[in-house]
């Protein structure tokens, strides 16, 4: 340095009143900073449930009516693949829907039952795999999907059955399998 020229003594060598008076350490600092970003996650959390509650509340009637209409739905099926199973054709082509039975006379539908069993042998069983049930809301109608598998003499076969309701019944409007 030159003569008559002290150096200033740097920042952290100045010892200040200031420095020395209480106050949050390092450590609470950064707590501080950190419990930001928690508070940040539980308020995202706590606004996502409440819209999964929201969304809750607003499907509970319909989650509600489609309880007793899964009942319906599983009884009427498992009296058509009875129908089936012991070959009482006519009792079940009264479960096949109006648009169904305007489509296929109750002939062919038996000739068609017949020529399934020509190839895979009588059927056995029907077991059902699967179900979902739903109300569409405009228009404001029923319909379910049923996956079942029949099993036949020489073969089981995966069907998936659609299913309506009409005039407070229900009714299975089409279906369609493959061999497993």
């Amino acid at each position: 340095t030159s003569p008559g020229l002290e150096s200033a003594p740097a920042k952290a060598d100045v010892a200040r009143p200031e420095d020395t008076t209480p106050g949050p350490n390092v450590s609470q600092c950064s707590n501080n900073e950190s419990a930001t970003p928690v508070k940040r996650r539980y308020k995202i959390l706590l606004v996502l449930l409440c819209v999964w509650l929201f969304a809750m509340l607003a499907t509970l009637p319909e989650l509600i009516a489609v309880w007793p209409e899964r009942t319906a739905v599983r009884q009427a099926f498992s009296d058509y693949a009875d129908a089936l199973v012991h070959q009482k054709f006519e009792e079940a082509y009264k479960y096949q829907s109006p648009e169904f039975q305007e489509r296929v006379s109750f002939d062919s539908f038996v000739q068609y039952q017949r020529d399934v069993q020509a190839k895979f042998g009588a059927l056995k069983s029907v077991k059902q795999e699967g179900m979902a049930v739903q109300k569409w809301r405009k228009p404001s109608r029923w319909g379910a999907t049923i996956l079942a598998d029949l099993q036949y003499e020489k073969a089981k076969v995966r069907v998936t059955f659609e299913l309506h309701r009409e005039n407070g019944r229900w009714t299975i409007f089409s279906s369609s399998g493959r061999e497993m």
